[in-house]
């Protein structure tokens, strides 16, 4: 009597499942699944909360619906790393607009400075370098902002740097998940077959087992930062040196 039973939940899963699948199929449904969300044929919304009783009554639509929410648990990761890669791209491009204003004013001040030893040796003011004209006092001040310019922005290119590493680790860690995901998603699969199969309930620990793994991803996700780019803090001592002004 009890395999009697059995064979009637597992039967009307399956019955339930087709008649959903026959409607979607026919265009019958009285109102369209929206994206991302099972149907209650595939165990009801996203938010729903399972019951060991209701497990027991219809696993089939349980595994449906814990297939929703591995599926959306990919989606939402890929969006991730779709996020990371567009900016990445931006971070790189602005590390090296900042890197190559470095290294502008890191030249420019050495060639200041030899322009300025010359001077020194042969006792020939002002100083000249590439057309320009510079008066002792006025190299001096040009070397004391360049420097304080530079001092300020090595703290942020290093930023960047470790900014672009959190990014790579991040995406890696997103890649990981869908890999896992993916393959929690195919033995999800197959114990929907082994439940039709064995017409038992054997499997109910295993399903709760996903479950958590699923929940415990999902919680890691929610704690995962979308990296941004680093700024220049305010109030730094270069924060009124007109840089390019000084390079014309």
């Amino acid at each position: 009597m009890k395999r009697f039973l059995i064979i009637l939940i597992l039967a009307g899963g399956v019955a339930i499942g087709y008649r959903a699948y026959q409607q979607k199929k026919h265009g019958t449904t009285a109102s369209p699944a929206t994206p991302g969300v099972q149907t209650p044929a595939a165990g009801g919304s996203p938010d729903k909360k399972w019951t060991p009783e209701q497990i027991a009554k219809d696993p089939v639509a349980y595994m449906q619906w814990s297939d929703g929410q591995i599926q959306a648990q990919i989606t939402e990761r890929e969006r991730r790393l779709n996020t990371l890669a567009d900016t990445r791209k931006d971070l790189v491009a602005r590390r090296q607009q900042l890197t190559d204003k470095m290294s502008e004013v890191a030249n420019f001040r050495t060639r200041l400075q030899s322009a300025y030893q010359r001077s020194e040796d042969e006792d020939r003011w002002p100083v000249r370098m590439a057309g320009r004209t510079f008066e002792r006092a006025k190299v001096n001040d040009i070397m004391t902002q360049t420097q304080a310019w530079l001092d300020d922005r090595k703290p942020l290119a290093d930023a960047y740097d470790s900014s672009l590493k959190k990014m790579d680790d991040s995406a890696a860690t997103l890649q990981d998940d869908i890999r896992n995901l993916g393959q929690l998603r195919e033995k999800l699969a197959l114990d929907i077959e082994r439940v039709k199969l064995n017409q038992g309930m054997a499997e109910l620990d295993q399903l709760r087992k996903t479950d958590a793994q699923l929940a415990s991803m999902s919680q890691a996700l929610s704690k995962m930062s979308e990296d941004q780019a680093p700024v220049l803090p305010t109030g730094t001592k270069s924060s009124r040196v007109d840089i390019d002004s000084i390079l014309k």
